[in-house]
């Protein structure tokens, strides 16, 4: 089923913020402590990942197995895994989307199409024959 409106939306701008993670440099002079805040947030954003699908959907379950059970990769690492994962969910959904506009038949009245119009001469009634009347 594709995904809603809103939840393409919160998927897009959760990408955009892990790919900026995905961006910082792992020894960029950051101690431990600046190591285990980025890795604090991108849990906190994995959260919200993970409550943009259904609870007991597929993809919620894909979503947890995947990126919300190990947490020993470098947050620079999970934040560019989940960025492509949910790069390639947002191109998948919108083929499906689209596959599914092309398969749609359309409704029978749109199936009714007006190819012209014909014109008639106004009415004009017969002076002698209203007289007969």
């Amino acid at each position: 089923m594709p995904l809603a409106w809103e939840q393409k939306k919160k998927l897009a701008r959760l990408t955009g913020v892990m790919v900026e993670i995905a961006r910082i440099p792992a020894s960029g002079g950051g101690g431990p402590e600046d190591h285990d805040a980025v890795g604090s947030y991108l849990d906190e954003l994995g959260a919200e990942v993970g409550g943009a699908f259904s609870p007991d959907g597929d993809l919620a379950q894909e979503f947890d197995r995947l990126f919300q059970r190990d947490r020993s990769l470098p947050p620079q690492i999970r934040a560019a895994a989940v960025a492509g994962w949910l790069k390639e969910l947002l191109a998948a959904d919108a083929h499906d989307a689209a596959e599914l506009e092309g398969s749609m038949l359309p409704d029978e009245l749109s199936r009714k199409v007006s190819v012209g119009f014909k014109l008639r001469s106004p009415i004009v009634r017969d002076e002698q024959q209203e007289r007969r009347s």
